[in-house]
This record gives structure tokens, sequence and C-alpha cells, in this order.
């Protein structure tokens, strides 16, 4: 799984340090060289995109990175307000964003039909709920297999299934 925060390396290199866009890209590139010429179907690859007001638009362009890459998925999470970062308050998804957001999830969505790229963007405004202004969790989507596709966070906190379900109080320490 590699973390990509951004379609152009602009906007991904302002989260994750100068270069990294390039480096990602190149890196992908080889192992598929690799993959190719040994005529195997592993190591697959996939991104994790986690989406705040800075990237939410690059949605769709994520979508085809992935394929051009032949990444064989990409996850997409929300960023949390109760993340304890500094600064963090200050990409938060807002209101007039989320709404904004339903148009590229759309495309993202149809895009990722189109070219067969398996994703869950689909599921990033279904049962989206608010609570205090922050992005807290994605309520309506069923959970069959939570052990599966298991994230924890540097603080403890829990999302299961690859929804950004998690909320403050499912912690690993409670």
């Amino acid at each position: 799984i590699v973390g990509m925060d951004g379609a152009n390396a602009k906007i991904n290199d302002t989260f994750m340090g100068a270069g990294t866009f390039k480096k990602i890209v190149e890196t992908i590139k080889q192992i598929n060289k690799w993959k190719t010429k040994l005529k195997k179907s592993v190591p697959q690859i996939e991104f994790f995109f986690l989406l705040c007001n800075k990237n939410y638009t690059h949605l769709p362009k994520m979508i085809e990175i992935t394929h051009k890459l032949k990444c064989s998925k990409i996850t997409v999470t929300s960023l949390k307000a109760w993340d304890k970062v500094p600064g963090i308050n200050e990409l938060v998804l807002k209101q007039k964003q989320i709404n904004e957001m339903q148009k590229y999830v759309k495309k993202a969505s149809e895009i990722a039909k189109r070219l067969n790229v398996s994703t869950n963007v689909g599921d990033l405004t279904r049962g989206l709920e608010r609570d205090g202004g922050d992005i807290c969790k994605f309520s309506s989507l069923p959970c069959f297999l939570p052990w599966y596709h298991m994230y924890i966070d540097p603080f403890g906190r829990v999302d299961v299934c690859g929804t950004s379900s998690g909320c403050p109080e499912k912690n690993v320490e409670s």
C-alpha cells in the first residue's frame, strides 16, 4: 500500500515532502517493469489517498493514475479533525467543499468503472455524517470483514473496511 495524497507533484509533495511524487511514480514503474520481466502478478500495488480540502478535486485524476500505473486498487479516506496534528483543522473539508465533492466522486466513480479500477470512492458520500463540523464517519456502510482491512492510526484510533468509519471513541486502548 502506497500513500499518495495528490495527483501531481505540487499537491502530493506539499504533504509528503519534496520529490516524493516523482519517487513514488518511478518506484512503481520499476516494480511493474520487474513484474513483467519475471512474468509475475505480484506484488500488487494499492494506493491510499487521504482526502482533504487541498486535494478532493484530484479524485478523478487519482483513479486515472491508479490505472496508468497498473495499481490494483485505490482506497480513499477523509482527514479527521480529531487527529492531534498541528494545523490539521485548516485541511479538513468544510460543508461547502463536501457538497462540491459530490461531482468529483461521481466523475471518479465513472472513471473507475470504465477503467475497471477497484476503489471505495463511490462510498465517500453515502451515509456521510457531520458532527460538530468534523467529518467523523461513514455510518451506513456495511462491513462484513472488519479485520480484513483495518487501519490503526498513530493515536490508537481504529478505522475498519477502508471506509473511515472510525471515530475518536473507537480506540485500541478501550
